[in-house]
């Protein structure tokens, strides 16, 4: 396990002391609405506009958002967020990939971008295949005084084998990946992470879904893994060549 990812689970496991003592208040709290949308694509990005006019979800999760962020940006300032996403000049290509938007009035604690170790491929068929690891935001947020830790998920591609379309070496990567939401989960009161596990549900089940959790799935591979949190997941209709567009209402056990 890295620098990184050790120093972020301490300070995990010190949090999950800490708001263990909320209880039964914490179930009478208003819980935290969540929206998932894979944005692949400049010119459908847009659609992404449309909902913060017209919803106001507590946090936005978006996959793919590669060249959204002049966009992401403008639009947070206008319909009241706050981005949080990584970029090419600091964090390399996959830097931009998930970015997450918080509601004004929903507190953000703590953002970390955290960096896995291992390398993975896109389909073989494409020139430059071989991609930087994943990079994996992690915030700490607090609405109506409870706290819940939220992960911007957006797994290797192949799923637990590694996929056929990469021959199967993705297998490391995706392990690697699914192990560290899980342990993330596991050593939290409440928390989920939110988006695209690139695998089925059932995978997600046996690799990251901790003891007492639960898996809510909108798709074949988008979904919420999620410890001490009710989920009330809706699927909505994806525009056409994205996927995995869902809302949830994400509530105390």
């Amino acid at each position: 396990m890295s620098e990184a990812i050790g120093t972020l689970t301490a300070r995990l496991r010190l949090l999950a002391t800490a708001v263990t003592i909320l209880g039964p208040l914490a179930a009478m709290a208003p819980g935290l609405d969540v929206f998932h949308g894979n944005i692949a694509g400049r010119r459908k990005v847009r659609r992404i506009k449309r909902r913060m006019r017209k919803h106001k979800d507590d946090v936005l999760i978006l996959t793919e958002a590669y060249n959204a962020r002049q966009h992401l940006k403008r639009w947070a300032e206008r319909f009241g967020y706050e981005l949080r996403q990584g970029t090419r000049g600091k964090h390399g290509p996959e830097g931009p990939d998930v970015a997450v938007l918080v509601r004004h009035g929903v507190e953000i604690l703590d953002y970390e971008l955290v960096e896995m170790t291992k390398e993975w491929w896109g389909p073989f068929r494409y020139p430059h295949s071989r991609k930087k690891p994943r990079l994996v935001p992690v915030l700490r947020l607090r609405k109506a005084g409870v706290i819940y830790v939220v992960i911007g998920m957006h797994a290797p591609s192949g799923g637990p084998s590694g996929g056929v379309a990469t021959r199967g070496r993705n297998a490391p990567a995706y392990e690697e990946y699914a192990t560290f939401v899980h342990d993330l989960l596991t050593i939290g009161v409440r928390g989920a992470a939110v988006g695209d596990g690139n695998a089925k549900g059932d995978d997600l089940r046996q690799h990251m879904k901790p003891s007492g959790g639960r898996v809510a799935m909108a798709s074949g591979v988008d979904g919420i893994v999620a410890k001490g949190l009710h989920i009330a997941l809706r699927k909505l209709r994806s525009p056409f060549g994205m996927h995995g567009w869902f809302t949830a209402h994400l509530t105390p056990a």
